[in-house]
C-alpha cells in the first residue's frame, strides 16, 4: 500500500471523523485574528485541517514505482533530465506525474517570476539570515512538524548538509528566475518533491509515526506551511531587519514561489496567492498549532546554529564581523520566537536587541535611499545578489535519496542536485 493510498482524502468521508491531532488544536480567537477580518467559522480551518491527512497522490505512486522496480530511480533521472518520451517504455506513475508538471498553471506570469527571484536575490545576508533565523526556526518550533526530520536523520550532525542542500535548491531556483523545463531550478524543486515523497513513503509503514497525532508525514499542511516561510515569513524576516519590500516586490516574491511550491506538490486551493493571503493563512496556523519546542526542536536548533557558525568561520572577513552576524542571527531568532520559545529550542543568548534593532534602522534608510537613483538602485541589488549567492554557496554534495544516512532506492547514484 502506497503513501497516497494509505492517507487518501478518500478514507475521511467527513471533517467529523478526523481524529483530533496534537499538530491541531480547535481554533481559538486571537488579537491577529481579529486584525485581519478572519472569523472562526472561516472555511479555511476546516480545508487545513483536512490537510493533515493529504499526500502527494502523483509523486507517491511514481516513489511506490521506483522502489518496486530494479534501476527505477535512475529511469527517473533520465526522464526528469532528457524528457520522459526519452525511455524506452513509459511507467504510467511516470506518464501521470510529468504530464502534470509539464502543463505549466494559466496564472503563471513569467515578468512576476523574474521579479520575484530578483527580490529574494537582491537581500542579500539579510535574506540569508532570514531564511535560517527566522523561516527554518519557526518550522522547528512546533514538535510535531519536526517529526520526520528526527526519524529520518541526524538531527544535529546532519545540519551542514542540510543548509547546503537547501541553499542548493534556493539558489538554483533564483539563478532560474521563471523555472523553464529545462532549468536547475526545475528540476531541483522536482528532486525535492521526490525526496518528500521518498520519505513519506517510509514513515507511513513505521509503527511508531503516530499518525493519530501527527498527521500523514509530509502532508499538504506542512508543505503550504514551507511556502509560507520561504515567502511570507522569509518577508517579515527581512522587514525585521529593516528590508521593506515594496508592494510590487512582495507580490512578485508571493508569485515566484507560489508556482515553486505547486511544481513541489501542494495542493492549488491551499496556497496563498498574495502577501495579504499569507499572512492570513499563516495566522490560522498559529491559531490552531501549539509552539510546543521539544528535545527534537533543540537539536535541530543546536545543528543549525553549529552548522553556520562553521560556514561563516569558512569566509574570508573579519572575526568581529562574523561574531557580530552570530549575535544578530539569535537576537532576531529570539525577537520573532519570543524569549520563552527561543529558550525551550536553547537559541544562543542574546541580551540586548539593541544591535539588531540599530542596524535594522541604518539598513532601512540605506535602502531607501540606494532606492531613489537608477545607478545606486543596480548598484544595491548587483551586491545584494552577489553576498546572497556567497553566503548560500552550497558544497556539492551530489543528489542521493537518503533517510538517516542510506539510500532509499536501489542502485542510486549521485547527481547535482538538492533537497529542501
Amino acid at each position: 500500500m502506497t503513501a497516497a493510498s494509505a492517507f487518501s482524502a478518500s478514507q475521511v468521508s467527513s471533517l467529523a471523523d478526523l481524529r483530533s491531532a496534537s499538530r491541531w488544536r480547535d481554533p481559538r480567537s486571537s488579537l491577529l485574528l481579529k486584525v485581519l477580518g478572519i472569523g472562526l467559522d472561516d472555511p479555511r480551518f476546516a480545508r487545513y485541517k483536512q490537510a493533515l491527512w493529504q499526500g502527494d497522490p502523483l509523486a507517491d505512486e511514481v516513489a511506490a514505482w521506483i522502489h518496486a522496480n530494479k534501476g527505477g530511480w535512475q529511469l527517473f533521472q533520465q526522464a526528469l533530465e532528457q524528457g520522459v518520451d526519452s525511455l524506452a517504455s513509459v511507467p504510467a506513475p511516470f506518464r501521470a506525474f510529468f504530464d502534470h508538471i509539464e502543463r505549466r498553471p494559466h496564472w503563471v506570469d513569467d515578468d512576476l517570476m523574474r521579479r520575484g527571484a530578483h527580490a529574494v536575490l537582491r537581500s542579500g545576508l539579510i535574506g540569508t539570515t532570514a531564511l535560517g533565523s527566522v523561516s527554518l526556526m519557526i518550522g522547528y518550533a512546533a514538535d510535531a512538524a519536526v517529526k520526520p526530520l528526527a526519524m529520518t536523520g541526524n538531527l544535529s550532525g546532519g545540519a551542514k548538509k542540510r543548509l547546503s542542500e537547501t541553499s542548493r535548491w534556493t539558489i538554483d531556483c533564483a539563478l532560474s528566475e521563471t523555472l523553464p523545463r529545462d532549468s536547475e531550478g526545475f528540476r531541483s524543486t522536482v528532486r525535492v518533491r521526490m525526496m518528500h515523497a521518498f520519505i513519506r513513503g517510509s514513515l507511513a509503514q513505521r509503527p511508531d509515526w503516530r499518525a493519530d497525532d501527527w498527521g500523514a508525514p509530509i502532508q499538504q499542511l506542512d508543505m503550504m506551511a514551507t511556502q509560507l516561510e520561504f515567502s511570507t515569513i522569509f518577508m517579515a524576516g527581512c522587514a525585521a531587519q529593516g528590508l521593506v519590500y515594496s508592494h510590487a516586490e512582495r507580490e512578485a516574491i508571493m508569485h515566484y514561489y507560489r508556482y515553486i511550491c505547486w511544481l513541489m506538490g501542494v495542493d492549488e486551493d491551499l496556497q496563498p496567492r498574495t502577501f495579504r493571503e499569507g499572512l492570513e493563512a499563516a495566522a490560522i496556523i498559529m491559531a490552531t498549532s501549539d509552539m510546543q519546542p521539544d528535545a527534537d526542536s533543540a537539536a535541530l536548533t543546536r545543528g543549525l546554529f553549529g552548522a553556520s557558525r562553521d560556514i561563516m568561520a569558512e569566509q574570508q572577513g573579519a572575526e568581529w564581523f562574523k561574531a557580530f552576524m552570530g549575535y544578530r542571527a539569535a537576537a532576531l531568532s529570539r525577537l520573532m520566537l519570543s524569549d520563552r520559545v527561543a529558550d525551550r529550542m536553547e537559541v544562543p543568548p542574546a541580551r540586548s536587541r539593541l544591535p539588531l534593532l540599530a542596524g535594522s534602522a541604518l539598513i532601512f534608510a540605506a535602502d531607501r535611499l540606494l532606492g531613489l537613483a537608477p545607478a545606486t538602485r543596480a548598484w544595491r541589488d548587483r551586491l545584494g545578489r552577489q553576498m546572497f549567492q556567497q553566503a548560500l554557496k552550497p558544497e556539492n554534495f551530489g543528489f542521493i535519496p537518503t533517510i538517516s544516512g542510506r539510500a532509499v532506492v536501489k542502485d542510486s547514484v549521485a547527481v547535482s542536485g538538492s533537497a529542501a
